[in-house]
């Protein structure tokens, strides 16, 4: 992981190795593992522990719990609330409504390449007529 760890565009080093394995305790044990050797839900913490050692702006991740088992999806999810309530900005996309709901304060659906809807999370929640149309819900 220090081979990604720089500063960030505005010059913070938020993200040092001893933060990323604060937040991030199940990778200190796996540490002197390979990639390729962990588990999926080691690998997307993985990626997502490396990408912040960039001091990024936003963290955009692309359907983060994609093939996970549903206690690494609990992982990510718990994860990435932690990570939200700490001040980090993060835009996911994401089919599993169940878990960007978890997480996410805004949503935007997006419907052949058009944006259908844009609201607060807790607004899609009670918006019986979208989750209908365009989450077969």
């Amino acid at each position: 992981m220090l081979i990604a760890q720089k500063k960030g565009p505005d010059g913070r080093e938020d993200w040092t190795l001893n933060r990323v394995y604060e937040v991030f305790p199940l990778l200190l044990p796996l540490r002197h593992r390979l990639a390729g050797q962990l588990s999926g839900g080691e690998q997307q913490m993985l990626a997502i522990a490396r990408t912040l050692m960039d001091n990024p702006m936003v963290l955009l991740l692309d359907e983060p719990s994609e093939g996970l088992a549903p206690l690494a999806v609990a992982q990510i999810s718990e994860l990435l609330r932690h990570l939200r309530a700490a001040g980090e900005t993060i835009l996911i996309g994401e089919q599993n409504l169940h878990f960007c709901l978890g997480i996410a304060g805004d949503a935007t659906l997006i419907d052949k390449g058009q944006i259908v809807y844009r609201d607060t999370t807790t607004a899609l929640k009670g918006n019986d007529h979208v989750r209908r149309r365009y989450l077969a819900m």
